[in-house]
């Protein structure tokens, strides 16, 4: 797999879900799916429900169980939600090359939508009557929502890796790790197994957030689909900063830090910032801690079935180190 990902067998899949998507924004508002549209149609990598689908099948589901479709629904509609969410906390304009719901329709609309795509989401799972997914699916909603405020909480001054990593887990590999541990349940695994599949995608979920840390400093914007920097603009200490804070020297760091609480940042302080991480090696770091959680994961996978299906997840555990998106 490249850096582009290429599933043909898994089409007819996604197109359902793109249409299942669309289709449960039905409501008495034209706002829910005018602002719900927005976002779903903005694209995105799908690496949520292709993780989904893949683990399905691979523990047997079949792909005429109209159930399937649902559950991708459920992720994709949390995962857009909080998109919304994080997308009026962080003031941002821009999302996926668009512009975002809040900066378009306003922040209430936006949060207001995040609210009934969640909501959503309840009302389709339930319609499985699995009460063992509705439960770890309120476990996870719950996290979710907490690794919001603790970013939210956050300061340059107050932010340790612990905290750090904590944010990474709770606010995006948490789901990304519900899409698997999700098809175990689903599909009648063993406790034990439904545990490995948390546990693994728990580890992809946090490679993939670290490669976005990454690609935030290194990307093209366009690529991206948002200014390249943001995090820094934002005064989000990531994983690449902590590094250079680590690394620099007394003055460097002092330059650093002042740039860090400036109310508004300068295209030359993000510049300044990328000139030390290269000179420090800062990204190749964040990369390569990447690297090592992808092979713990793929260390994992190996001790589960043997089939096209998780060797097709081994694969998409190296795009997500490969991307530049």
């Amino acid at each position: 797999m490249s850096n582009n990902l290429n599933l043909p067998f898994l089409a007819a899949d996604l197109k359902k879900l793109e249409s299942s998507l669309l289709s449960h924004l039905d409501s008495r508002l034209d706002i829910t799916k005018i602002i719900g549209s927005h976002i779903i149609e903005s694209g995105g990598k799908r690496i949520r429900p292709i993780l989904l689908f893949l683990t399905l099948y691979a523990f047997g589901a079949k792909q005429e169980d109209a159930n399937l479709a649902k559950l991708a629904c459920v992720i994709e509609y949390v995962h857009n939600a909080t998109l919304l969410h994080d997308d009026v906390v962080d003031k941002a304009s821009m999302r996926r090359n668009r512009v975002t719901a809040s900066s378009k329709w306003g922040n209430s609309q936006a949060i207001l939508v995040g609210d009934f795509l969640f909501t959503k989401a309840f009302e389709l799972l339930s319609d499985l009557n699995n009460t063992k997914l509705m439960s770890r699916f309120a476990t996870v909603t719950n996290k979710l929502t907490i690794g919001e405020l603790l970013q939210l909480q956050a300061t340059p001054s107050t932010m340790t890796q612990a905290i750090y990593f904590e944010i990474v887990q709770a606010k995006t590999a948490i789901l990304i790790a519900s899409c698997m541990e999700f098809a175990g349940i689903y599909t009648n695994q063993e406790e034990a197994t439904c545990a490995t599949l948390y546990d693994i995608g728990l580890t992809l979920g946090t490679a993939f957030q670290l490669v976005d840390d990454a690609l935030d400093y290194t990307a093209d914007s366009s690529l991206l689909g948002k200014t390249a920097g943001i995090d820094l603009k934002e005064h989000k200490v990531t994983l690449p900063l902590f590094y250079l804070l680590d690394k620099a020297t007394s003055q460097e760091k002092e330059q650093v830090q002042a740039i860090l609480h400036k109310d508004t940042l300068a295209t030359q302080d993000v510049q300044l910032v990328q000139t030390y991480m290269t000179k420090y090696n800062c990204i190749e770091d964040t990369l390569t801690l990447s690297q090592n959680y992808i092979t713990n994961a793929i260390d994992k996978l190996r001790t589960l079935q043997n089939n096209e299906y998780i060797n097709t997840i081994i694969e998409l555990s190296q795009f997500i180190i490969k991307r530049k998106y």
